[in-house]
């Protein structure tokens, strides 16, 4: 009996201690900023490191890495990067101990600044990020690989002569990602010549791209190659000399944009495309199932372009609201490119509504689409001031509750009730990046 007893004791102590999860043993360390700390010191809040490297080199999965107040320059040839993954529910964090408080200074000689390594379960989180000298390229996060996050960080660049090349302040590389976490960024500055984009992304799958605040850039959101299964949500994007949101296929017959959703982002002031669906010539590729509703795209060229439509297919558009336009609907053609068109709300536009119809009741009957659509002024609070809450809609908005809930927004299993078009459904919605409140820190730091 003491041996079955004996027996059954051990087995619960073994199976105890392997139960308890290994976030219990993650650790806590700080990083000095420039000149402060040293990488004989211990780590903690009053003896911080010194250097990023020595995090790096000594994180290990579950464990938190805060940068404390201050500049932290990066060396020659360096960037903050992992050399282990963490692991699901014990991440490896990177952070700014408080909020846009501690800024990462690129190498001169190159723009990035951070990277996941192709390690998974990677968190950058509250950084400001500058590149030091050069104006020809703004600083980079590449979140490459499973499961990494960027969120909170502020993204400034100061190109004022654009080089060559891709450079984004959020950059996938081909090496992709899955499951990627892009969410509550400010990123501003990257402009002057195609290439230069908020955020760029090679085959990603399975991502979510939300809250974030893009301004001032050549592009906003642009999907290159192979993403499939993605979402664009609540973000705000101004001030762009060329295309908010692309989703672009290139000229490789094996490739596609596959079941992207695009809805609740704010586009205004934009150079020429609002949202631009890309296929690059006629081979195999193709951009199809994506879904763009509940959005406002405000004073661009072209509200939704389809290059090439013969290659999209089954495009759903609902609850829209497109305003101030040269033509709402620029290549879009009554085809099989358009699966769903209907409770939008159109306006103000210059030139035609479509590709084949002049205007919109010709639209209406040569397609089929936009029945229940309005071609209304949506009566926004503030039309062309650049808050999100500008393009809220007055209380006499006819585009209040003339929507249709198809996406089940309030997960009530009831697709047929009425909703407001455009970004705000409910009104109380974050949409693009809002900063988070910081607490003070003020630390005796040992060198």
């Amino acid at each position: 009996m003491r041996r079955i007893m004996y027996t059954l004791i051990s087995t619960f102590i073994i199976f105890f201690v392997l139960s308890i999860p290994t976030v219990l043993f993650a650790a806590t360390y700080y990083v000095a900023p420039d000149g402060q700390g040293s990488d004989s010191n211990p780590g903690t809040l009053q003896e911080p490191w010194a250097t990023e490297t020595k995090a790096e080199n000594t994180v290990q999965p579950g464990d938190t890495v805060y940068f404390l107040d201050g500049k932290h320059t990066l060396d020659t040839d360096a960037k903050l990067a992992p050399i282990t993954s963490g692991t699901d529910g014990n991440p490896i964090t990177f952070a700014a101990l408080n909020q846009g408080k501690a800024t990462l200074y690129a190498p001169t000689t190159s723009p990035l600044v951070a990277s996941t390594q192709g390690y998974d379960y990677i968190v950058f989180d509250g950084f400001k990020v500058e590149y030091r000298t050069d104006n020809t390229q703004g600083p980079e996060i590449q979140p490459k690989g499973n499961h990494n996050i960027v969120k909170n960080c502020i993204f400034r660049a100061n190109v004022t002569d654009p080089a060559t090349g891709n450079n984004a302040a959020i950059y996938v590389p081909n090496d992709g990602a899955s499951n990627l976490l892009v969410k509550n960024n400010y990123i501003e500055g990257y402009k002057g010549r195609l290439g230069h984009e908020g955020i760029c992304l090679y085959n990603t799958e399975d991502s979510i791209f939300e809250k974030n605040t893009i301004k001032n850039c050549h592009e906003g959101i642009t999907f290159k190659t192979n993403e499939t299964n993605c979402t664009i949500r609540k973000n705000h994007i101004y001030d762009i000399e060329s295309r908010a949101i692309t989703l672009y296929t290139g000229d490789d017959e094996t490739l596609y944009q596959r079941d992207i959703n695009i809805n609740q982002n704010i586009i205004h002031n934009v150079g020429d495309k609002g949202i631009y669906l890309y296929v690059m010539s006629d081979l195999s590729q193709v951009t199809e199932n994506t879904q763009i509703y509940n959005n406002v795209v405000y004073n661009t060229k072209f509200s939704l372009f389809q290059f090439n439509s013969s290659r999209v297919n089954n495009t759903q558009i609902h609850n829209n609201i497109f305003v101030d336009a040269r033509a709402p609907y620029a290549g879009v053609y009554d085809d099989d490119s358009v699966g769903y068109s209907d409770y939008n709300c159109f306006y103000n536009w210059e030139k035609s509504f479509s590709s084949e119809n002049s205007t919109f009741t010709g639209w209406q009957n040569e397609s089929g689409w936009d029945l229940n659509s309005l071609n209304q002024r949506p009566q926004f609070i503030n039309a062309g001031g650049n808050s999100t809450k500008d393009y809220k809609l007055q209380s006499g908005s006819l585009a209040i509750n003339a929507g249709l809930d198809r996406q089940d927004y309030d997960n009530d299993s009831n697709t047929t009730e009425s909703i407001n078009m455009g970004a705000y459904i409910t009104g109380n919605e974050q949409i693009g990046y809002v900063p988070e409140p910081n607490s003070p820190s003020n630390l005796n730091i040992k060198k």
